[in-house]
């Protein structure tokens, strides 16, 4: 059960405690942080539980203030189950995909999920996601990311601002908008007639190398403009094994 897994892993979230997500100062370097990236879709019958999986460790990580990160991606694979997912893009079914060339995933399925770039885990594997959680943890990061926003003049897009405490070689920062709360009425498929509810749901997603240790690039908003209902994850991943390094996240507040 969620409550089995939470006990087993808020001792480790709370002697992290203290990370502010959002804009602010450079974190401590070595500080480490954990990216969950699950992969769902609304029409998989078990993805509402991993769902509901994922937002518990995301109020857990936000009510202590820990370096924990959630980003739920839709994949479109189950788009001809009778249900057609409207989050669901064949972008984030291609990075689903192109995790599983890196962790020698033979099985594509949802829901599974990735910690920090690695492992590849149907994401009903709660204490295994734990452990692997606890591990990132208690590991110092290589390098650290900050990332800062400003709205362009135009409102179409966001100046992003990246610091690393080190540089190292072969780096991109991965950018992605994610709406903090969804609501979606299933009327068909393996879900029909349930009330879904998403958090942290990708919406846009933009990779881009990393040539210094700061430096700006400019993220297209396009539709998604009313920013109060979204968060912007910024990470490090390494290029050729995905291994991710370090994640920090932006609120937008009035």
């Amino acid at each position: 059960m969620i409550r089995n897994f939470l006990t087993v892993i808020t001792f480790s979230l709370a002697l992290f405690s203290g990370h502010s997500h959002g804009q602010g100062p450079a974190q401590t370097p070595g500080t480490p942080s954990v990216l969950l990236e699950l992969f769902s879709s609304e029409g998989c019958s078990s993805c509402p539980e991993a769902d509901a999986f994922a937002y518990e460790i995301l109020r857990l990580s936000d009510s202590t203030h820990s370096p924990v990160f959630v980003i739920d991606y839709h994949v479109d694979i189950w788009n001809r189950s009778g249900w057609v997912d409207s989050f669901s893009t064949p972008e984030f079914t291609q990075r689903q995909t192109d995790y599983m060339k890196k962790v020698k995933q033979e099985a594509m399925f949802t829901p599974m999920m990735f910690v920090n770039g690695q492992y590849g885990m149907p994401a009903g594997a709660k204490k295994e996601i734990g452990q692997a959680i606890y591990k990132e943890l208690v590991t110092a990061a290589k390098c650290n990311l900050t990332i800062n926003a400003a709205l362009l003049s135009d409102g179409k897009g966001l100046n992003i601002s990246y610091n690393l405490s080190s540089m190292m070689d072969s780096l991109q920062l991965v950018l992605v908008l994610a709406e903090r709360e969804v609501t979606s009425k299933v009327t068909a498929g393996e879900n029909a007639g349930k009330m879904l509810i998403h958090h942290n749901i990708a919406r846009r997603l933009l990779s881009v190398p990393i040539k210094n240790q700061s430096g700006t690039y400019n993220f297209p908003l396009g539709d998604f403009v009313n920013l109060e209902k979204y968060i912007l994850v910024g990470f490090l991943q390494q290029v050729n094994s995905w291994k991710v390094y370090s994640t920090d996240m932006i609120y937008f507040k009035r």
